[in-house]
């Protein structure tokens, strides 16, 4: 609960004003080294033995995602066939469920690993990225592209995105922790020094205040 302060007309504004910065800063302060606890000090992707990183669920999971396109509902695997006839629409639809995907993976995990949101969204980010990049690769090889129409609804097209997902954390995982680690130690630094200033302002106000009894 917060403190609450009662300004008479005869207090000094400028004493008063120190005093109200001085306990808004410590309790900014308390918070953002609330933030630095809760960061776990592993990667979660160490976690060799998540469910969340199994094909099974990676699949489960895609199966259920209900793709969008032109803001209409294209559906999910419980919907009708949808059948793209162009590879502009197939890779978009399957980013898009990659993207979403991967979402799910990493909130089902803040949950099951007693994550915090910012842990989840480091990994997310690390995920996203090695996803996007991975697009990137299959383009510069010129890799082949399937026959057309696709059903993006079926569970045969939905299982090979489930696929991919599974392949990229198995071969590039300890890739991936490194960089959460390296993302990890960058935001306990910053978060750090953001404790430092704070703590610069709390002694600026006390200082203040001080002279001001004087």
């Amino acid at each position: 609960m917060g403190n609450t302060f009662v300004h008479h007309e005869t207090d000094d504004d400028c004493q008063f004003s120190n005093l109200s910065g001085l306990y808004s800063a410590s309790f900014i302060c308390d918070q953002v080294r609330l933030i630095t606890e809760l960061i776990p000090s592993e990667s979660i992707l160490s976690f060799p033995d998540s469910i969340f990183f199994s094909k099974k669920i990676i699949f489960h999971i895609s199966c259920g995602v209900i793709l969008k396109k032109d803001n209409l509902d294209v559906g999910s695997v419980e919907h009708a066939a949808y059948h793209c006839t162009s590879h502009e629409t197939l890779n978009q639809l399957r980013k898009n469920l990659e993207e979403q995907t991967i979402q799910t993976i990493c909130s089902s995990l803040k949950f099951t690993h007693n994550m915090e949101c910012i842990a989840s969204h480091i990994l997310e980010k690390i995920l996203l990225k090695a996803v996007a990049d991975l697009h990137s690769e299959d383009i510069d090889r010129g890799e082949a592209k399937c026959p057309l129409p696709v059903d993006v609804n079926s569970k045969e097209w939905r299982l090979g995105v489930a696929e991919g997902i599974h392949t990229l954390l198995e071969e590039r995982r300890y890739f991936l922790t490194m960089q959460y680690d390296e993302l990890y130690q960058e935001l306990q630094s910053n978060l750090e020094l953001v404790c430092a200033r704070i703590e610069s302002y709390k002694n600026l106000c006390h200082q203040n205040s001080l002279s001001e009894c004087k």
